[in-house]
C-alpha cells in the first residue's frame, strides 16, 4: 500500500493514519457502510426525475416512441423543437463566453494603485494561459456544458488538485451523477451537508492513483446494475451503443462530502470521504476545511481562527452548480426540458396523428373487405395490379353489393391549427423564434428586426447572466487553489503586441486571498450586432471625454477594444502602440524633426515644458512645405494641446497632472470609426507615449491585450 503524503495537509490522504490507530479499521468500515446508505437513501429520492431527464434525452435524440401506436410501423416522427432550443442557445452562449481571448480580470478587494492594477493583469494574463493551454479541454468542456445545462437545468464542475500530473483542474461532471439528499426550498451547493460523486472509474486508472498515493489500493471490478444511468441507456440507444460494451474492468466509486466525528470528540466534522460501491472500503479520507501549510485552520483570506470562530473549520466548496434557470422550490436547475418537452410531447403527437390520417387516407382507401360470396379467387388477401383487370364470374351488381372500400377522410385542418399554436409557443419559451434565429418571413424595417431580438433575448440574457455568476465562483475556486499548490514561480509564454513570444511568469504570492477574478464577458451582449452597437456607443462617448481625447494610450485602448469587439484581425499589425513608440521629448526642434519625418510622429505635452517656446517653434514650422499632411495634421494637434496647457484650461477641467506625473496630454478628440472608414487615420489621434508603468494602458510585461500562445 502506498503511503504518500503531498505538500499541502488539504489533499493528503487519512486513511493511513486511521489506520494505525487503535479501532481505526472498525471506525473506516463503518464510514464505508454509511456512505454507501446515504447514497442509496438519496438516490431512491429521485428515481422519477432520472427518469424524466432519460425521456428529455431521448425526445432531444428525436428517438422518443408513442406509447400506445395504432398499428404496426405506425408514425414514429418527432420535431426536434427541444434539440433546436438546445443548439440555437449553446451557439449563441458559447459565441458570448469567449468573444475574444481575454477570458477574465482580476479585481483587487481593497486598495487599487499601480501594483494592484499590474498584479491583476498578471493573474489574468497566467489564469487565461493555465485555462485555455495547459487545461487543454477547458473550452471544449465549456462547450458540453452549455448543452447540458440547457437540457436538464443542472451541471457541475469540479476544481481541484490532480495528485497525478501536479496540476489544477476543472472537470464537468452531469447532473445526474451528483446526488444530494431530498429537500424542500431552493438550496445552494455550498449549503449542502451532504452530496455525492457518481464516478464510474477503470481498475487501471485506480491502479494509477494507488501508486501515487491518492488511493489507499485499487477498486474491485463493480457487479451490481448501477453503472448505468436511465440517462446513459437513453443515449446509447440514440447513438447505437449497448451496456455490453462497459469493460469488464470497470467499478464504481462513491466520492461524497459529509460531516463525521472521525476524531470522536463528539462534533461532526466536514470530510471528503472515497469509497469504492463494491466492496464498500474506505480508499481515502480527505479533510474539507481550509487549512495553511502547517494544517492549522484558517479562514479564506489565510488568516487563523480561533476554535470559537464562525469560521472555524468551515467547510471549502470544491463544487460549481450551473443552472439554467433558477429553481425557487428545489436543489436542481430547471431547463428546457421542464419548459419545452410536454409541449415537444405534445407537437409530436400532433405530428403522428396528422401523418397517420394522411396515410389511412392514401393507402387505407385502397384497402377492405371482400364477400366470400361473390364467385371468383376464394380465401387469402386480394391484391390490385394497376393497368390490367381480372376476369370473374360475379356480377359488377354482387361485386358492388360484396365488396367494402374504407373511406378515410383524411387529416383534419385542426391538427394543423393546433400543431401551429404549440410551436409558435415553443419558439418563444425557447428563444428560438423565426427573428432570432434569422429567417424572418415577412419584410420589416431593421430597427422592428433589432427590437424583437432584443426582446426575444431577455430570457437568455437572463440564463447568461446566471451562468456567468456560476463561472465566476469556478474561477474563484481555481484562484484559491492556485495559492495553495501552485510553483512558487512558474514560467509561460504569451504573444506580445508586436506578436512576437515573450516569457512571462506568475507567483503564488500573486495569488493570495486580496484578490478576486471575474469573467469579461458581457450578458447584455448576445448577438453579434447587439455588441457592435454597444462597441459604437462605448467608442463615442470616450471620443467626446476630455480625459480620454488628449491621452493616446486612452485612445488606443479605446479603438482597440472597438476593433476586438467587430472581430477586426491582425489588430496588433495595423493598430500602432503609442506605448511602444516615441517618448518624451522636451525639444521643440526635435519635435519638429518627428513631425517631418517619413512615418510623422509627434510626443505628448506635459505641464513643467516651456509652452511658449513650444508654441514659437511649432507655429513656426506649420509653414514648413516639407510637412505630409499626416505630419501637418499631428503638428496642429499639438499646438492646440499646448495652447490648452499655457492657458490653465486643462486645469478648468480638473486634468492638470501632478508635477511629477509623467502622464501628459496629448491631441484632440478622434472621429468615432464607421463602416466606411476602413485604416483611415484617427482625426486628432497623436502618436505620443505614456512612458510609465502607472500610466493606463497596456503593460508588455504583462503581454499587453496580445493572445495567448
Amino acid at each position: 500500500m502506498a503511503d504518500k503524503t503531498y505538500s499541502h495537509p488539504e489533499v493528503r490522504n487519512l486513511v493511513p493514519d486511521l489506520l494505525r490507530r487503535d479501532g481505526g479499521e472498525e471506525l473506516l468500515n463503518t464510514i464505508g457502510v454509511e456512505v454507501c446508505g446515504h447514497y442509496r437513501r438519496d438516490l431512491e429520492s429521485r428515481q422519477e426525475w432520472d427518469k424524466m431527464h432519460a425521456e428529455w434525452l431521448r425526445m432531444y435524440f428525436q428517438t422518443d416512441r408513442p406509447i400506445n401506436p395504432p398499428w404496426q410501423e405506425s408514425s414514429s416522427e418527432s420535431l426536434p423543437i427541444l434539440s433546436e432550443a438546445n443548439t440555437q442557445f449553446t451557439a449563441r452562449a458559447y459565441k458570448a463566453i469567449f468573444p475574444t481571448g481575454n477570458l477574465l480580470t482580476g479585481l483587487p478587494i481593497g486598495k487599487v494603485d499601480a501594483h494592484a492594477r499590474s498584479r491583476g493583469k498578471r493573474i489574468g494574463t497566467h489564469m487565461r494561459w493555465q485555462l485555455l493551454h495547459k487545461m487543454k479541454s477547458y473550452k471544449r468542456n465549456k462547450k458540453r456544458m452549455l448543452k447540458s445545462v440547457a437540457l436538464h437545468g443542472s451541471f457541475f464542475t469540479k476544481t481541484y488538485y490532480d495528485p497525478v500530473h501536479k496540476m489544477n483542474r476543472v472537470d464537468n461532471i452531469r447532473g445526474v451523477d451528483i446526488v444530494v439528499p431530498y429537500g424542500t426550498g431552493p438550496r445552494d451547493v455550498e449549503d449542502l451537508t451532504r452530496w455525492t460523486h457518481r464516478i464510474p472509474m477503470t481498475v487501471e486508472r485506480s491502479m494509477l492513483l494507488e501508486r501515487v498515493g491518492y488511493l489507499t489500493e485499487k477498486i474491485e471490478p463493480y457487479k451490481g446494475s448501477g453503472l448505468q444511468k436511465d440517462q446513459d441507456t437513453a443515449h446509447d440507444e440514440a447513438v447505437g451503443l449497448s451496456e455490453s460494451a462497459y469493460e469488464e474492468g470497470t467499478g464504481l466509486v462513491f466520492e461524497q462530502f459529509a460531516y463525521f466525528d472521525i476524531d470522536e470528540d463528539g462534533y461532526p466534522e466536514p470530510y471528503t470521504i472515497t469509497v469504492d460501491a463494491n466492496t464498500k472500503k474506505v480508499l481515502r479520507v480527505q479533510i474539507g476545511w481550509e487549512t495553511d501549510e502547517a494544517g492549522n485552520p484558517v479562514n479564506k483570506f489565510g488568516m487563523p481562527v480561533a476554535k470559537n470562530s464562525p469560521d472555524y473549520l468551515a467547510p471549502v466548496n470544491c463544487l460549481t452548480h450551473y443552472v439554467y434557470m433558477e429553481n425557487p422550490d428545489g436543489f436542481y436547475g430547471l431547463g428546457q426540458g421542464h419548459l419545452l418537452a410536454q409541449l415537444n410531447a405534445s407537437v409530436n403527437k400532433l405530428t403522428r396523428q396528422f401523418v397517420d390520417s394522411s396515410t389511412l387516407a392514401v393507402v387505407g382507401n385502397h384497402s377492405g373487405f371482400v364477400s366470400d360470396q361473390i364467385a371468383g379467387p376464394t380465401g387469402g388477401v386480394l391484391e390490385m395490379v394497376l393497368g390490367k383487370f381480372k376476369k370473374v364470374s360475379a356480377t359488377a351488381e354482387e361485386m358492388a353489393k360484396g365488396i367494402y372500400q374504407f373511406n378515410f377522410p383524411g387529416p383534419n385542418q385542426s391538427i394543423i391549427e393546433a400543431i401551429q399554436l404549440l410551436l409558435g409557443r415553443a419558439d418563444r419559451l425557447g428563444s428560438a423564434t423565426e427573428a432570432i434565429t434569422g429567417q424572418t418571413e415577412k419584410v420589416m424595417q431593421p430597427t422592428t428586426v433589432m427590437a424583437l431580438i432584443e426582446q426575444g433575448l431577455q430570457v437568455f440574457s437572463d440564463v447568461y447572466d446566471g451562468i456567468l455568476e456560476s463561472w465566476t465562483q469556478e474561477l474563484n475556486i481555481l484562484y484559491r487553489l492556485n495559492y495553495k499548490h501552485m510553483d512558487p514561480v512558474e514560467y509561460f509564454g504569451v504573444l506580445d503586441i508586436p506578436g512576437e513570444e515573450e516569457q512571462m511568469h506568475a507567483g503564488r504570492e500573486d495569488y493570495t486571498p486580496d484578490f478576486q477574478v471575474r469573467p469579461v464577458a458581457d450578458p447584455k451582449s448576445a448577438t453579434s450586432q447587439q455588441r457592435l452597437q454597444r462597441g459604437q456607443m462605448e467608442y463615442g462617448i470616450l471620443m467626446q471625454n476630455p480625459l480620454v481625447m488628449n491621452s493616446p494610450m486612452h485612445i488606443y485602448n479605446a479603438t482597440r477594444t472597438f476593433l476586438e469587439t467587430i472581430e477586426a484581425e491582425d489588430i496588433d499589425a495595423r493598430l500602432p502602440n503609442p506605448g511602444s513608440q516615441v517618448g518624451r521629448v522636451d525639444d521643440p526642434r526635435m519635435e519638429n524633426q518627428l513631425a517631418l519625418s517619413a512615418s510623422p510622429m509627434i510626443s505628448m505635452v506635459f505641464p513643467d515644458q516651456d509652452h511658449a517656446m513650444h508654441l514659437e517653434a511649432h507655429i513656426e514650422e506649420l509653414n514648413d512645405t516639407r510637412l505630409t499632411g499626416l505630419g501637418r495634421h499631428l503638428l496642429a494637434g499639438h499646438i492646440e494641446s499646448h495652447r490648452r496647457m499655457g492657458n490653465g484650461a486643462v486645469g478648468n477641467t480638473g486634468m492638470v497632472p501632478a508635477g511629477g506625473d509623467t502622464m501628459g496630454i496629448g491631441s484632440t478628440p478622434a472621429e468615432i470609426p464607421t463602416e466606411g472608414m476602413g485604416g483611415e487615420i484617427l482625426d486628432g489621434g497623436s502618436e505620443g507615449t505614456v512612458g510609465t508603468e502607472n500610466g493606463p494602458g497596456l503593460s508588455t510585461d504583462l503581454g499587453g491585450q496580445g493572445s495567448i500562445l
